[in-house]
């Protein structure tokens, strides 16, 4: 059952649940590290943000990630537009879910999922959530390895479990990093969803605030964007 939060919910479009123990993955450490600047913690171990147009709500137990999807249902014939996975990630999701059967018998991934959309495959919500997180990567593995080879790695890294790098939008991370010169994190976050809210696309609505897709390159390179996001802050300091 997913946590309580107060004020009315929004039915999701759809739910899952990724099996993967929390040394894999520590969303806590990784989502407010300053690697992506879109996902705001509503009450503790509950965050929302939005990827691939969707708004996507995630917490986490000790064995599993579980998520929720919310935004405008799609057909069939329009999924792949609003699911903008390149061929090659594509590639890459299609080998680690024929790992999968591999990773489940270490006890780090699976799936589980619910609630189908319309026009949407069974799995292709948590494929897109194992590559974002990049899940198949085992950081255990490299935990162990790195502190053969380092005993001031050793001696810290229980303390820094489940730590990994976010595979992100290229436009989104490099734009955002822009945004990151010379500022906390805080601020940065201001600037990103200032943009978003500016010059993205509104893909739904949920416990009362709009939320919006990252703008594209040609949706900022528009004639007066740039006064006009001097006006809402933006630049050094």
């Amino acid at each position: 059952m997913p946590p309580k939060l107060e004020g009315n919910m929004s039915a999701p479009i759809y739910s899952g649940r990724i099996l993967c123990h929390i040394s894999e993955i520590r969303l806590e450490r990784i989502l407010a590290s300053g690697q992506s600047f879109r996902w705001k913690e509503e009450k503790p171990g509950i965050w929302t943000g939005v990827l691939f147009d969707r708004i996507w709500r995630l917490w986490q137990s000790e064995a599993a990630i579980s998520y929720q999807i919310f935004g405008n249902n799609k057909l069939k014939s329009e999924a792949n537009e609003i699911l903008p996975i390149t061929k090659a990630v594509k590639a890459e999701v299609i080998k680690t879910c024929e790992g999968d059967i591999v990773l489940q018998q270490k006890g780090q991934v699976t799936t589980q999922s619910s609630n189908k959309t319309e026009g949407i495959s069974d799995n292709m919500y948590a494929d897109l959530m194992k590559d974002y997180f990049q899940l198949n990567v085992s950081v255990a593995n490299l935990y162990k390895k790195w502190s053969e080879v380092d005993s001031n790695f050793q001696s810290i890294s229980s303390k820094f479990e489940g730590i990994r790098t976010l595979r992100q939008d290229p436009v989104e991370n490099l734009f955002s990093f822009i945004c990151s010169s010379n500022n906390h994190i805080s601020r940065i976050s201001t600037m990103i969803e200032k943009l978003c809210e500016n010059y993205g696309r509104e893909v739904g609505q949920l416990d009362g605030k709009t939320y919006f897709s990252f703008p594209t390159v040609s949706e900022m390179a528009d004639d007066g964007v740039e006064s006009e996001l001097r006006n809402l802050g933006f630049g050094y300091r």
